[in-house]
């Protein structure tokens, strides 16, 4: 075949050939995940908006937590499943329904789970990689989870959201702060071996420590009390007024007494965790820069409480 024409009529035919073979949904069968996706939403999945939120990777535990309130407020269970691929690796949510629908090389598979502390002396088992079938608000959607990768780039926690109604989903990440492991704990942390963002964070057992114990004259302990315990016990009038402080940064050298200051006994007992606190009650970075935003410090004693 040298006729430049008929292998121009031979390359089209094949191109067509391919596009159908490819591209028509009705021939092979719509495999497992297709099916399913396709009566779950009730439309077809290549069709339907899609939302996206990102979190950072320790926040993986309350994220899982806030999906699985989310679901079980509506008081319908969420169908959850893993999912496999064949042959290729695709982007979020978007590429693998393009993956399954198009050229069905995705289908059902595991569940991915890791195992997460959540206290000094307890760990969960959450959810890493996942993909929900629930309906929230009314709304039928399909929930795609997935944790951090470094290893693929990925360096959070995404939530993607298919689903008609893409609003529908839009209180995950107030409902993922109210329910976060870390409210009044006490924390350290890392910086990430893969980039700046914070690493690994470790729970720690409060010490008992009495008031006089503390090596701080009495005006700065009256002080830290007054901005912590004061905060919290006139906090809806703050909050009223947008005046409701985030934190307080405890700054100096070593032996000042940042460290001995945290497990005061009035502090924990403020009620900080239950209305005020939106991050940790403590948190100790260990070395290089303190990955804390507005904080520059580049000495390992640097710490923070945050209210």
């Amino acid at each position: 075949m040298t006729d430049p024409a008929e292998v121009e009529r031979f390359a089209r035919t094949f191109q067509l050939f391919l596009d159908r073979l490819v591209h028509d949904r009705s021939a092979p069968e719509a495999n497992e995940l297709t099916r399913r996706l396709r009566d779950h939403l009730g439309a077809d999945p290549l069709s339907l908006p899609m939302a996206q939120a990102t979190w950072a990777a320790y926040d993986l535990v309350n994220v899982d937590r806030a999906l699985t309130a989310a679901f079980e407020r509506t008081g319908r269970r969420a169908e959850l499943m893993g999912v496999g691929l064949q042959y290729h690796h695709v982007e979020g949510l978007s590429g693998l329904v393009e993956a399954a629908v198009r050229h069905r090389a995705a289908d059902v598979g595991p569940v991915i789970r890791q195992t997460v502390s959540v206290s000094p002396d307890e760990s969960e088992s959450v959810v890493s990689a996942g993909l929900y079938l629930a309906v929230l608000e009314g709304a039928r959607m399909a929930v795609l989870l997935t944790g951090a990768d470094p290893r693929r780039g990925f360096e959070g926690v995404s939530v993607e959201v298919l689903c008609a109604d893409s609003a529908a989903a839009d209180s995950l990440r107030e409902l993922a702060v109210e329910l976060s492991v870390f409210r009044g704990q006490v924390l350290s942390f890392d910086t990430s071996g893969f980039g700046p963002e914070i690493g690994p964070i470790h729970f720690h057992r409060r010490p008992a420590l009495a008031r006089d114990e503390v090596v701080l004259p009495d005006e700065v302990l009256n002080l830290i009390e007054r901005q912590v315990i004061g905060v919290a016990e006139h906090r809806e009038r703050l909050r009223a007024s947008g005046h409701l402080k985030r934190g307080v940064l405890l700054h100096g050298v070593p032996g000042t007494g940042k460290t001995l200051t945290v497990p005061l006994p009035a502090l924990p007992t403020a009620g900080l965790h239950r209305g005020v606190a939106r991050r940790p009650v403590a948190a100790f970075h260990r070395r290089g820069v303190c990955p804390w935003p507005g904080c520059f410090s580049r000495r390992s004693w640097c710490s923070r409480t945050v209210t």
